[in-house]
């Protein structure tokens, strides 16, 4: 099996966006900065203000998932606690993103995304459903300018061109771990 490559973040939530949008992400520099094609810093702490900043949009969510329109589309947000991060695509299509919350090392963590239990689990939560009008998509720190991306530092994927359900579920296999999950299903 290829090694899968896991993200993190400098503390604050990770954005998932269309390829074609990535540019034009503040992070958590000034929304003038794009324009610019250059760095603007904010005044200290105006980096949290959702008009100075779009790190600061993505810090308004209050779920472990959200999202708000960016651009010609919208911006999927994952935040909650600073958690290393992953994407999966299963044997069924489905696409999931999983955070790791805790767990004795990657090798148990790794052990119980291929186990029996990650396939069967039940008890996913709707969040929302929204619908994606691209097909190619990034995720990274939000709290990155997009122009200056850090290709080790983000996971490119693809998803089809339709509606999705965004739901969400817990997964603790035993007292040592537990993984928050992230599944896009098509409606």
């Amino acid at each position: 099996m290829k090694e899968r490559k896991w993200i993190e973040t400098t503390g604050g939530p990770i954005v998932i966006l269309p390829v074609s949008e990535v540019r034009n992400w503040s992070g958590s520099f000034s929304v003038e900065s794009i324009e610019a094609q250059k760095v603007i810093f904010v005044p200290e702490n105006d980096f949290l203000n959702p008009v100075e900043t779009d790190y600061g949009k993505a810090c308004e969510i209050d779920d472990f998932i959200g999202t708000f329109e960016f651009g010609k589309d919208i911006a999927v947000v994952l935040n909650g606690e600073p958690l290393t991060t992953t994407y999966i695509e299963t044997d069924k299509n489905e696409v999931i993103i999983a955070r790791w919350v805790y767990a004795d090392n990657h090798e148990i963590v790794e052990y119980y995304l291929q186990s029996d239990d990650f396939t069967n689990l039940s008890n996913w939560t709707l969040n929302e459903s929204i619908y994606f009008k691209n097909v190619d998509y990034v995720m990274f720190d939000s709290a990155e300018i997009g122009f200056e991306i850090n290709e080790n530092e983000a996971i490119y994927f693809n998803l089809e061109i339709c509606e999705y359900q965004l739901k969400t579920c817990e997964f603790k296999p035993d007292n040592e771990t537990f993984l928050l999950l992230h599944k896009f299903v098509k409606v």
